[in-house]
């Protein structure tokens, strides 16, 4: 269809790595599949918009536009909240000009759950098992999902995934939404009857997240504020 858009596939704000060269990506997607940009450049501001990258050229890397932010740009920066990346591409020979926030980080913060972690909830699901309940030989893409989520869960509560000092904190909280997002596959594609498990993994996952209580580093210093564990939905403002 002629009207069809292109979709630049961001899910989580971009978080550019204090002391290590951060590679971004912007991948632009039409009809379902990766559309490789001809050319473009990237535009990074701080928290303070000032440019810090200006009008650098990208690299396309497996069709997707890629630009690395090397260590010396932001040694000089604070970290924190506040920065905005802007991508300038041509696709299909058409301007396409797309803007994600982003932030100065100490550090990521890496998703904490496998399929083990599945497995030992729901024997069914592993594929090795003596009656596995799909033929999935994998969750990936369900833990991947489940965790971006959080991630943005916390962004809106006024929370940064970064601040988290205490990673297994967030394993319930995952656990319980990968578990509800593939049994929600399973009733979408086989059986009503996993809308139950479905529907109690999801208030398993909610009581979970209500539940967390984790070490909170919010001045990028490296170090967690307190020797105390702070419940996530007690709101604090980004700065």
């Amino acid at each position: 269809m002629s009207d069809q858009r292109h979709t630049v596939r961001f899910t989580v704000p971009h978080s550019i790595v204090q002391g290590q060269d951060t590679t971004l990506e912007a991948p632009v997607y039409l009809a379902g599949a990766l559309v490789a940009p001809s050319v473009g450049t990237v535009t990074i501001y701080d928290a303070s918009n000032v440019v810090l990258v200006n009008a650098a050229a990208v690299t396309i890397v497996s069709s997707v536009a890629t630009y690395p932010v090397l260590t010396a740009t932001v040694a000089g920066s604070t970290i924190g909240a506040g920065w905005r990346v802007v991508w300038s591409l041509t696709v299909a020979a058409k301007p396409l000009v797309a803007e994600n926030d982003g932030a100065l980080v100490k550090r990521m913060l890496y998703n904490v759950v496998t399929d083990a972690d599945l497995f030992r909830k729901v024997p069914a699901l592993d594929p090795n098992g003596p009656s596995p309940i799909t033929l999935a030989t994998n969750y990936q893409d369900q833990l991947d999902e489940a965790w971006v989520d959080i991630e943005n869960r916390m962004y809106q509560e006024g929370r940064r995934p970064e601040w988290i000092r205490s990673p297994s904190s967030l394993r319930a909280a995952t656990v319980w939404l990968t578990l509800a997002i593939i049994f929600e596959d399973l009733e979408t594609r086989n059986d009503a009857a996993f809308e139950e498990q479905a529907a109690k993994y999801m208030a398993r996952y909610e009581a979970a997240y209500s539940a967390i209580t984790a070490l909170l580093d919010t001045d990028g210093d490296g170090e967690a504020d307190t020797d105390d564990r702070v419940g996530l939905q007690h709101a604090v403002i980004l700065l």
